[in-house]
């Protein structure tokens, strides 16, 4: 079924790859905040991921600690043993407290601190030593406290706050300068308390707020105000408690809740021809959460989904941008939000919904498009944040 489409999305990505190869700082003075510090360094960070999705398999953690995945499974990248494509959620483990997906290859963290990781494993990105694709979990790591995925690399951070990294380096995503593959984790950053990894670049935020960058850096993404890929972290803005970037752009949420974004969605959004996307450039306001994937979602401060669409998502019908409208109300009471060309989003009762193409990805049984939401799961491990 699932195996045998001709999938845009896996052109897109083996394209990627052979082409990479792979308190006066308030929210007002947008124009000043960049690059400033507060004097308040008590933020909540977010502690734990419990839902993810790749580009064609899905992960969520119930309240119970057991790991549950379906979709796509050519690489085992479920960790079910097998390679069978699942149209329902299968067991996968028990104990984990956060999941997180690359491509074809996922990570899991157990409450003992133990990373575990799974999947294809090409370049190194399982971080075992190898380049065996592995179809169960193989823990590789210890005393961990938070995990991330890209699709080349991968990033954890332990107790003492070190950041350790593995995988391909060819744009410096891992953040060593040699162009390797580097297939078991190294330490490459210090007092870092978030860490965010995408297709070949690496987010960190540091126990002061500050926010880092490192990798591939083509359309502005790392937000230093070049397009050249930086093989060490780079500054570049303050006061932030999350940040996730895309194949082309990249977000952060200051403290005080006010959005920006950087990068070739910028270039879109502003009609923009000049180097003004190279930079991050303020948003919205209110943001607790935000999504960057084929297009940007933002949860409010009210829970309320929002959505800034950039591009078609498999709809009948092309979706337009409006740059004097863009952020679209979806629903309410949204805790999290993740997806592809599949939207999942994790409601406050812990219930998970799924909406757009399925092909059997969406987790349904079927193999409808679905336009409307429809339930998924329950009893869905909510995230938490902890006080730095």
């Amino acid at each position: 079924m699932m195996k045998k489409r001709n999938s845009l999305l896996s052109f897109v990505f083996f394209g990627f790859l052979f082409f990479v190869l792979i308190p006066i700082s308030g929210c007002t003075l947008y124009a000043n905040e960049v690059g400033s510090r507060s004097s308040d360094t008590n933020h909540e960070f977010l502690n734990n991921t419990t839902l993810s999705a790749g580009l064609f398999h899905t992960m969520a953690i119930t309240d119970d600690g057991q790991l549950w995945g379906w979709g796509e499974n050519q690489y085992g990248q479920l960790g079910d043993g097998t390679t069978t494509d699942r149209m329902v959620p299968v067991f996968i483990m028990t104990d984990v407290v956060s999941v997180d997906t690359g491509a074809f290859s996922t990570i899991a963290l157990r409450s003992d601190g133990s990373v575990w990781t799974w999947g294809w494993n090409d370049f190194g990105i399982l971080g075992d030593g190898t380049n065996i694709t592995r179809h169960t979990p193989k823990r590789i790591l210890e005393n961990a406290t938070s995990i991330s995925m890209g699709y080349t690399h991968a990033a954890a951070i332990k107790n003492d706050h070190t950041l350790w990294a593995w995988g391909h380096n060819i744009s410096g995503q891992v953040g060593i300068e040699a162009e390797v593959q580097q297939k078991t984790p190294i330490k490459v950053f210090d007092d870092v308390v978030f860490v965010s990894t995408c297709d070949a670049r690496t987010l960190a935020i540091r126990s002061d707020s500050s926010l880092w960058g490192w990798g591939w850096n083509f359309a502005g993404q790392i937000g230093n105000g070049t397009t050249i890929n930086q093989y060490k972290p780079v500054h570049i803005m303050d006061n932030v408690v999350y940040a996730t970037s895309h194949f082309s752009y990249s977000a952060a949420i200051k403290h005080c809740g006010a959005l920006w974004a950087w990068g070739e969605i910028m270039e879109i959004a502003r009609d923009d021809s000049d180097d003004g996307y190279l930079t991050p450039i303020h948003i919205i306001e209110n943001v607790i959460s935000v999504s960057t994937n084929i297009f940007l979602m933002i949860i409010k401060n009210d829970n309320g989904l929002w959505d800034w669409r950039v591009e078609p998502i498999g709809a009948p019908a092309p979706i337009v941008f409006n740059r004097d409208n863009p952020f679209q109300h979806v629903m309410d009471n949204v805790v999290a939000t993740v997806g592809n060309v599949q939207r999942f989003v994790l409601m406050q009762d812990g219930t998970l919904w799924a909406w757009g193409l399925n092909d059997g990805l969406l987790g349904d049984g079927t193999t409808e498009w679905r336009p409307d939401p429809v339930q998924i799961m329950e009893n869905v491990m909510l995230p938490n944040r902890v006080l730095q």
